[in-house]
């Protein structure tokens, strides 16, 4: 009973499109996955609990998230389109500084509480045209609806499941790259002293890894 419970849990529970923007921990849920439902139901049952603290992360990446490697280098080879206009913003939370909430998280002697955590809101072609700027190519700019780019990520999920291979492009990285998320993180920057790195060095850091592993 005296215990505390720290539950990570996702900015999915708001759902791909947002009610509000920017969605701050008043804002009302609307799961629209398997995954971000079972997150939200998950909340419900953490909420039984005496202490808790739920934490909704935004879109991680890092060091261990290898896939978006798989970006960086359809951007070097120039083969990489904008979904829509890339006007849209994207919340990429660096996993370490989600870590560090998560610790200081379980520290806090509030009986229960909830943030959102979400790294800088960067749009699309920000982070392209920062990645790009690093790999020393050219910002694309070729554009593809989010319409087809998701119909193109089902056909390749479809022949995954009879092939037993893994898809080259999944709807979770389509939605992640082309729908319009801003979060305020305010409650988790006072009371967990959230501190997101800015995006530009997180893709510094990807960038990093990228050659690294090119070169081995």
């Amino acid at each position: 009973k005296d215990c505390r419970i720290i539950f990570a849990s996702s900015i999915s529970v708001y759902g791909k499109k947002l009610l509000k923007l920017p969605t701050d921990e008043s804002t009302q849920c609307n799961p629209d996955s398997e995954y971000s439902k079972s997150k939200y139901e998950a909340e419900k049952i953490i909420k039984t609990h005496n202490k808790y603290s739920i934490l909704r992360l935004g879109t991680l990446y890092g060091p261990t998230y290898l896939d978006y490697l798989k970006i960086l280098k359809r951007l070097r080879l120039g083969k990489m389109k904008l979904i829509g206009n890339g006007e849209n913003r994207i919340p990429f939370t660096h996993v370490n500084d989600a870590a560090l909430s998560i610790a200081t998280a379980a520290k806090s002697q509030n009986p229960s509480d909830l943030y959102v955590v979400a790294g800088e809101s960067l749009s699309q072609k920000q982070v392209y045209s920062i990645a790009c700027g690093l790999l020393n190519v050219p910002i694309p700019k070729k554009s593809i609806s989010l319409s087809s780019a998701l119909f193109l990520a089902s056909v390749s999920e479809f022949f995954s499941n009879l092939t037993g291979k893994k898809p080259s492009l999944t709807k979770e990285q389509v939605s992640v790259l082309g729908y319009n998320r801003v979060f305020d993180c305010s409650k988790a920057k006072k009371e967990l002293s959230f501190k997101p790195r800015s995006l530009e060095d997180g893709i510094k850091e990807m960038i990093f890894i990228y050659q690294s592993e090119n070169k081995l």
